[in-house]
């Protein structure tokens, strides 16, 4: 049989191992990290805190444990018993800070989730892909990180948030379900609530809006705006079937051409500016009715 048959052939049949994290180095070689040398576990460790939201990941393991769908891919270390990860390392770090509270001090991980014993049992043992070398493995990341999975955008996210609470998903479950908080969530929610009216009530084009889908999200989140367009000061907390009251839509159609530019009306976006200083007041641009103004107030 051929050399890359019998690559192949091993490939599809490669178990999955629990193994303890103890046991499991983070890679220096990592491509994110830009290290030319190994500086030792505690520095890599500390430059993946760094570099890494790492949080986010921690709420998600303390409330759903670790999904054993997802393995770390691990080559054999040096080190007899050890195992390098090669593909999993922003899991294996969180992890270490988890359940090692030396290491959340040694990376000055102040407010970093804490997980209670009996879950913290649970995550001392994860599952993993072993791999001979990591030359075995290039295929495999080169599809995983260049070819194939990506993470969702904005858009993509908010829009799967509401199709779980149009099914009935209570948002408890769901920001356990995502590992974002029940605020973020709310927030994700109302924005895509509020793409909806902008295509369905305003006629515009959506797909500038859905491109950066994180500005909107931006705009609602300051005061002078929510009044301007009569928005509840309260995040939604079930389904709902519109954002702004239909006298405030020729408001929301200002707010919008002027965030995301309107062609027909000649107008430039300002979402650079927005982007880069998300509490400017947005009042450049905006026609005589201006958030903030007294005629915008309900």
């Amino acid at each position: 049989m051929p050399n890359g048959e019998q690559t192949n052939l091993q490939n599809e049949h490669r178990q999955i191992e629990p193994r303890p994290v103890t046991s499991l180095l983070l890679d220096w070689r990592n491509p994110r990290l830009a290290l030319d040398t190994d500086p030792g576990q505690d520095v890599v460790l500390k430059k993946m805190y760094q570099a890494e939201a790492l949080d986010e990941l921690a709420v998600s393991f303390v409330r759903n444990g670790y999904f054993w769908e997802e393995p770390l891919v691990v080559v054999p270390a040096e080190q007899h018993g050890k195992f390098v990860v090669v593909e999993g390392n922003r899991r294996l770090a969180t992890l270490r800070l988890l359940l090692d509270p030396e290491a959340r001090t040694l990376v000055s991980a102040t407010g970093f989730p804490e997980v209670k014993a009996p879950e913290a049992e649970k995550l001392k043992v994860v599952p993993t892909v072993l791999y001979g070398s990591p030359e075995q493995v290039v295929p495999y990341l080169g599809f995983r990180h260049i070819t194939g999975v990506k993470k969702w955008d904005p858009y993509s996210k908010a829009r799967y948030v509401a199709q779980l609470i149009e099914a009935g998903r209570p948002i408890s479950q769901i920001e356990d379900s995502i590992g974002d908080s029940e605020r973020t969530v709310k927030k994700l929610y109302q924005a895509y609530v509020l793409l909806s009216q902008i295509k369905e009530e305003l006629d515009i084009d959506d797909k500038e809006i859905r491109a950066n889908f994180s500005l909107l999200e931006v705009a609602l989140g300051q005061q002078p705006i929510k009044t301007f367009l009569g928005v509840s000061k309260p995040l939604p907390t079930g389904k709902i079937d519109r954002v702004v009251p239909e006298n405030k839509l020729e408001n929301l159609s200002d707010i919008i051409s002027w965030v995301f530019g309107n062609r027909d009306r000649g107008e430039q976006a300002n979402n650079l500016r927005l982007a880069a200083n998300p509490q400017i007041p947005l009042t450049s641009g905006v026609r005589s009715s201006q958030p903030g103004a007294s005629q915008a107030h309900p």
